[in-house]
């Protein structure tokens, strides 16, 4: 995932939990917000479009002092050439540390939009969702079927 879209999904699960009264989730949805803002900084680094805007930057600054003509034909032939092979690829430890500020972001956020739309805080030991289907006079619900 991109790291905008953590660092936004945790910024939001923060501000839901932050406002359902939940204090040690809140700061833990902050702390991935800012492991998610760094890892989308670091990223950048590996950014092709990044790298060829750098690389077109430096061929400006290479005339703007008038090198030699060889030297500016070399660098053009350098950005012609590398492309996205000249970008270093994602270190796997980076891609891990995005992928984690994902997923927690993501589980943070579930719980706070569930603390919302319940009124109240939801315990982190909320393992049973209840799905109460009436049909018939009956109740269906996780603990089977019982009668109206």
């Amino acid at each position: 995932m991109c790291g905008m879209v953590n660092f936004i999904i945790a910024a939001m699960a923060a501000f839901f939990l932050y406002d359902s009264g939940h204090a040690f989730p809140s700061l833990l949805a902050v702390l991935v917000a800012i492991v998610a803002f760094g890892s989308w900084g670091v990223m950048f680094r590996y950014d092709p479009r990044i790298r060829m805007k750098q690389l077109k930057r430096f061929r400006s600054t290479m005339l703007s002092q008038g090198r030699p003509p060889e030297e500016i034909s070399r660098l053009d032939t350098y950005i012609k050439t590398s492309g996205q092979a000249g970008t270093p690829s994602v270190p796997h430890w980076l891609a891990l540390v995005n992928y984690i500020s994902f997923i927690g972001g993501f589980i943070l956020l579930i719980w706070g939009v569930m603390s919302i739309v319940r009124g109240r805080p939801v315990s982190a030991s909320m393992c049973r969702i209840y799905i109460h289907i009436q049909l018939d006079g009956c109740i269906l619900n996780a603990e089977g079927i019982q009668k109206a």
